[in-house]
C-alpha cells in the first residue's frame, strides 16, 4: 500500500483545489487564498471561466474518489482488512485471500471442525476453496484504474514530491503546497517520512491486536463447539440410560404381577382342594345319618303296634341326639373357650413404646425408652409383639384401645424359618381416626360392619384358628372374660401358618390394655 493511500490523499481535497486555482492565475497579486477569491471578480472574465472549470473537475474528482472508496471497500478481504489478493471462493458464497485463509485455518488448535469467518458456516473437512476468476479480474481492473491517482509519489499540480502531512486536513503537501495555501509548522504539520512512519506502526498494531482478537474467538469458538458436542453426547446417553431404566423397571413390574398371579392361583387351588375334602366328608356324614334314618323308620313300621306314640318319641329323640353328634363332629368349634394369657415381649418393643411393670398394657410415647438393642425388635414402626406364640388349637384374646390417631390390632407368624423384617403386621385391623379397615399385609379390606370405634376405651376380641387357618375380628360390650359368641363380626383372614402365630400392637398416640 503506498503512502498517499496511507494518509487518505485525494486529489480533490480543498488544499489542493486552492493550489490549482492559484496556478491558473498569473500575477503577484495571486497566491494562496488571495487568488481563489480573485477568480470570482467581475474583472476577470477569464479566470472566471478557468476556476469555473477546475471546480467542476474536482468536484467530479470528488465524484470519482467517492465512488472508488465505494468499490474499494467492497473489494476488502474480511481478515487482513485489504484488498483482495488471490481471492478464492467458500461454498457459503463469501471471498477471501488465499493466503489470510489459510493462514486462518491453519492457526486452529481442534482441527476438528472448519468455519466461515464471516458467517461462521461449518464444515465438516478442510474444504478446499476455488479461485475466484471473475473477482480476480475485477481487481487487477481496479489496481490498474487506481494506480495514477492514488499510488503517485508526488503532487500532480506542481510536479514536485510529497514532503509533508496536514493532520488539519489530512493531506499531503509538496513544497509549492505548502508556500502557497499559506500553511503554517506546528503540531499538525509533520514531514511525511514521519507521518508515514507512525501512521504505518499504528496501522500494523491495530492489526496485530485484531488478529489476536481473531485468534482468542476462534479458540473460544472451537471451545464452545466441543461443549456443545459433549452436552449433545451427554443428553443422548442419559435418555438411554432413562429409557434403559425404565425398561427395567417394567420388566420387574411385569415380573412381580406374575409371581403374584402364580401365588394368588396357588393359594385358590389349595384352598378349592380344602373346601373339596370338608365338602365330601359332610356329604359323608349326611349318607351315614341318611342310612340311618331309614334303617330306623324301617324298624319302626315292622313293629308298630298301639304304642306308636312312644316309639316315635324315641326314634325323635335318637334321632335329634345322632344328628346333633354329627353336627358336632363335623365342627371344630369348642364348647367353652378360655381366654389366652398374654404378655407382651419386650425385647421387641419399639423405643417410643412404654410397657407396664405386667407387661399387660403399652402406650405410645414422645420420649424414647432406653431398651437394648435387640435383633426383634420394632426399629421403625411402633410396634410390640406378645411373647406367646399358637400353633394348634382355638384361641381368643380380648384387648381395650384408647387414642384417636391410630392404631392396629392382629397377628403375625415368627419363626426360625422366616426372616424377620421391620414390617407391619402381617393381619391387623387398623383404626386412622376416621374408619375401620383391615390389612392382609400390604392388601386392604374395607370393613362393612359398623363400629364405634371412634369412641374410647373400645373392646375387641381377636379368635384364632389354627386347623381352620383363620383369624377373626369381633366387637365386643362392656363384658369380657370367657367366650360368649355374641360380638359383632368385623372382618374375618384366612391365613397361612409359617410359624408361631404372635398376637401385635401398633400404636401412634395410643394406647392398649390386655383383659
Amino acid at each position: 500500500m503506498h503512502r498517499n493511500s496511507l494518509l487518505q490523499q485525494s486529489p480533490s481535497s480543498p488544499v489542493n483545489s486552492r493550489v490549482t486555482c492559484a496556478r491558473s492565475i498569473s500575477g503577484p497579486q495571486h497566491d494562496g487564498l488571495h487568488g481563489r477569491r480573485s477568480l470570482c471578480s467581475p474583472q476577470t472574465g477569464g479566470s472566471r471561466l478557468l476556476c469555473s472549470s477546475q471546480v467542476k473537475e474536482g468536484s467530479q474528482r470528488r465524484e470519482m474518489s467517492s465512488a472508488s472508496s465505494d468499490l474499494e471497500a467492497e473489494l476488502l478481504c474480511s481478515i487482513c482488512l485489504d484488498v483482495y489478493h488471490e481471492p478464492v471462493l467458500l461454498g457459503c458464497g463469501h471471498n477471501f485471500c488465499y493466503e489470510c485463509l489459510s493462514r486462518l485455518w491453519d492457526s486452529h488448535t481442534n482441527g476438528k471442525s472448519f468455519s466461515c469467518p464471516e458467517c461462521r458456516v461449518e464444515y465438516q473437512e478442510r474444504p478446499a476453496p476455488q479461485k475466484n476468476l471473475k473477482l480476480s479480474s475485477i481487481i487487477e481492473r481496479y489496481r490498474a484504474n487506481r494506480t495514477p491517482h492514488h499510488c503517485s509519489d508526488g503532487c500532480p499540480h506542481h510536479g514536485q514530491p510529497w514532503k509533508y502531512y496536514s493532520r488539519q486536513k489530512s493531506c499531503c503537501l509538496c513544497e509549492s503546497c505548502l508556500m502557497e495555501g499559506g500553511h503554517k509548522a506546528g503540531p499538525g504539520l509533520q514531514p511525511l517520512d514521519e507521518a508515514l512512519a507512525r501512521r504505518k506502526a499504528a496501522l500494523q498494531e491495530e492489526t496485530a491486536r485484531l488478529r489476536r482478537s481473531q485468534v482468542a474467538l476462534s479458540s473460544s469458538l472451537g471451545w464452545l463447539q466441543e461443549a456443545q458436542a459433549k452436552l449433545r453426547a451427554d443428553r443422548s446417553r442419559l435418555r438411554e440410560q432413562v429409557l434403559g431404566l425404565f425398561a427395567d423397571i417394567r420388566n420387574l413390574v411385569a415380573e412381580e404381577e406374575k409371581s403374584v398371579l402364580a401365588a394368588i392361583d396357588r393359594e385358590e387351588r389349595l384352598e378349592a382342594a380344602r373346601l373339596e375334602e370338608r365338602v365330601q366328608d359332610l356329604e359323608g356324614k349326611q349318607w351315614a345319618v341318611t342310612k340311618a334314618l331309614q334303617k330306623a323308620v324301617s324298624a319302626a313300621t315292622l313293629t308298630l303296634d298301639e304304642d306308636a306314640p312312644t316309639v316315635m318319641g324315641t326314634l325323635q329323640t335318637a334321632l335329634e341326639q345322632r344328628v346333633g353328634q354329627s353336627i358336632t363332629s363335623c365342627s371344630t368349634e369348642p364348647n367353652h373357650l378360655q381366654p389366652a394369657q398374654l404378655t407382651l415381649d419386650v425385647n421387641t418393643a419399639h423405643r417410643n413404646l412404654l410397657l407396664s411393670r405386667d407387661l399387660q398394657a403399652a402406650e405410645w410415647t414422645e420420649k424414647c425408652q432406653p431398651y437394648p438393642p435387640r435383633p426383634e425388635r420394632f426399629k421403625l414402626q411402633p410396634q410390640v409383639l406378645c411373647t406367646q406364640g399358637f400353633t394348634t388349637g382355638s384361641h381368643f384374646w380380648d384387648v381395650e384401645l384408647t387414642g384417636t390417631k391410630r392404631w392396629e390390632v392382629g397377628a403375625t407368624c415368627k419363626g426360625p424359618g422366616n426372616t424377620w423384617v421391620d414390617s407391619c403386621i402381617s393381619w391387623v385391623l387398623r383404626w386412622d381416626g376416621r374408619q375401620l379397615q383391615a390389612f392382609q399385609g400390604s392388601t386392604r379390606y374395607s370393613c362393612q360392619a359398623q363400629s364405634q370405634a371412634m369412641t374410647a376405651p373400645f373392646k375387641l376380641r381377636v379368635r384364632l384358628e389354627c386347623e381352620r387357618k383363620t383369624i377373626s375380628f369381633y366387637e365386643i360390650g362392656s363384658e369380657a372374660g370367657q367366650w360368649e359368641g355374641d360380638g359383632q363380626v368385623l372382618h374375618v383372614f384366612n391365613i397361612r401358618l409359617c410359624g408361631p402365630v404372635h398376637p401385635g400392637f401398633y400404636l401412634d398416640h395410643a394406647s392398649v390394655r390386655l383383659l
